[in-house]
């Protein structure tokens, strides 16, 4: 399966409509409880998705292959609204114009965990744990908070 780390600003473009894409938009970034607005976003675009605020738009981010092996198809990506995110990557976001420019793509056939470290106040730490193949994998980005 394909996932796509990027900003989720940018996968809202998949609903195909201006109005609509804007209203999600809102209640997504409106909804205090993170869990909330995670499920929320994950049932509108129809892929779970996983993300946190960063405090700070940041254009260049890149994702590192810190332990094993996986399937990493681009690994730069986008968080210039603020917030970053970890999504199945579906065959509608494939479809988005540009998203390969906006969002660090890999493979794996699981992940067992995604997690978002914000204790230093100029990084949040990304890293996301899961398997390809018989292989276990590590991949960790630095999100810059402004």
């Amino acid at each position: 399966m394909k996932y796509i780390v990027t900003d989720p600003c940018y996968l809202v473009n998949v609903l195909n409509d201006e109005e609509r894409e804007l209203f999600v938009w809102h209640k997504f970034v409106s909804t205090s409880d993170k869990v909330k607005a995670d499920e929320y976003l994950s049932k509108e675009l129809n892929a779970e998705i996983k993300s946190v605020e960063t405090g700070f738009g940041d254009w260049e981010n890149s994702l590192m292959l810190d332990r094993g092996w996986t399937a990493l198809i681009s690994k730069n990506f986008c968080a210039d609204s603020g917030l970053v995110c970890v999504s199945e990557f579906t065959a509608k976001m494939q479809k988005i114009k540009d998203i390969y420019k906006l969002g660090a793509v890999f493979e794996a056939d699981k992940l067992t965990n995604v997690s978002f470290d914000t204790a230093n106040p100029h990084w949040t730490v990304l890293t996301i744990n899961g398997c390809f193949g018989k292989h276990r994998f590590r991949i960790k980005s630095e999100v810059k908070n402004g």
